[in-house]
């Protein structure tokens, strides 16, 4: 059934008028604090050139979430690594790695409420083991003698685990799995980053705002300050994020994070936030040269990172696929299947 647009036309009219007012009064904490973020001074790397030899690898991972309505309660995470030596145009196979796990009820009830783990649980599995893949396809390119430089989607820090949002017997041995992973790549004297998009940090909005004892408002992001301010192809300074996670890290695997401008057009800005474990904070601008040329090479987002996701997304087809061959095994075994009323329902009306 369509949205009767004409009965929502008030609604939307008081929802733009409140968004316009919302705008109106950000802007003017706005162009307070970029004032301020002006006097602290950039760093320009268009000049930095890429390492002379180096095996680019990327990571990135998709998962199907279970659901109460289908007649098989599981969860399936696939990650991968796509990786190419510098000068090359093709992905080198020693770099390429995938790998998968599927979880069934055992792994996806907690066994002290009976009650599904929730989808972020699920999510940090995942975050999880693309660093551990991450590492070993560090390792395989050391061998092969080239200098890791290695580049995760979004952040190096499961959310869960950042936000503390897991309990303690998770988040000990999820920070355990980190941490080791960590030291894998650490030990390859590997550079790694995990590159953040349009991100939502809003660590240095607030810190101006203190600075000059104004409201903070809600929304403003440290990348409307940056994207006024930071000229093509320069950076800001490391700062620590003020996690508590980097508490318990080590001294060389405490993440750090700044901001950089990849862009080369003034008028175009693409500002991206890189974390980056303190073992890697001499050669940041190693990386900026890294991923200037990986943002150039795809659509203002760099092309390692797009072909990860190709290689670790699961498609629709994949689901199903995945869901006959489940359903065909247990059914061979003499587990008798049946969807629920609302999911038999769904199928019916879009068949």
């Amino acid at each position: 059934m369509p949205i009767e647009v004409s009965n929502l036309r008030s609604s939307i009219t008081e929802y733009a008028q409140k968004y316009k007012g919302m705008r109106e009064r950000r802007e003017k904490v706005l162009e307070k604090l970029c004032a301020q973020v002006r006097e602290d001074g950039t760093h320009d790397f268009s000049a930095r050139r890429e390492p002379g030899s180096y095996a680019l690898i990327a990571v990135d991972g998709s998962q199907i979430m279970p659901s109460r309505h289908q007649p098989i309660f599981y969860a399936y995470i696939q990650v991968a690594c796509v990786g190419w030596t510098r000068g090359t145009s093709s992905g080198s196979s020693s770099f390429n790695l995938r790998k998968s796990h599927l979880l069934g009820e055992e792994e996806l009830i907690d066994a002290e409420t009976g009650e599904p783990k929730p989808a972020n649980w699920i999510t940090s599995q995942r975050d999880i083991l693309e660093t551990e893949l991450l590492a070993e396809a560090a390792e395989r390119a050391r061998k092969e003698g080239y200098q890791p430089v290695l580049v995760a989607d979004n952040s190096l820090i499961p959310y869960d685990l950042l936000m503390g949002r897991l309990k303690q017997a998770q988040k000990e041995t999820q920070l355990k799995r980190l941490r080791a992973a960590f030291e894998r790549m650490q030990r390859c004297g590997a550079l790694l980053c995990g590159y953040i998009d349009r991100p939502n940090a809003t660590v240095l909005a607030r810190k101006y705002a203190e600075r000059l004892q104004l409201e903070y408002k809600p929304g403003l992001f440290d990348r409307d300050l940056l994207a006024r301010t930071l000229p093509p192809l320069h950076r800001i300074d490391l700062h620590d994020p003020g996690w508590e996670i980097n508490k318990l890290l080590g001294q060389d695997e405490q993440v750090l994070a700044f901001y950089a401008n990849f862009s080369e057009d003034a008028l175009h800005p693409i500002i991206a936030r890189i974390e980056v474990p303190a073992w890697c904070a001499d050669q940041i601008d190693d990386l900026c040269a890294v991923l200037r040329i990986q943002v150039k090479l795809g659509r203002d987002y760099p092309f390692v990172l797009e072909a990860a996701h190709t290689e670790a997304v699961v498609t629709k087809a994949d689901q199903r696929a995945l869901e006959k061959l489940l359903r065909n095994e247990l059914m061979a075994s003499g587990i008798t299947l049946e969807p629920s009323a609302k999911q038999m329902f769904k199928e019916e009306s879009v068949a």
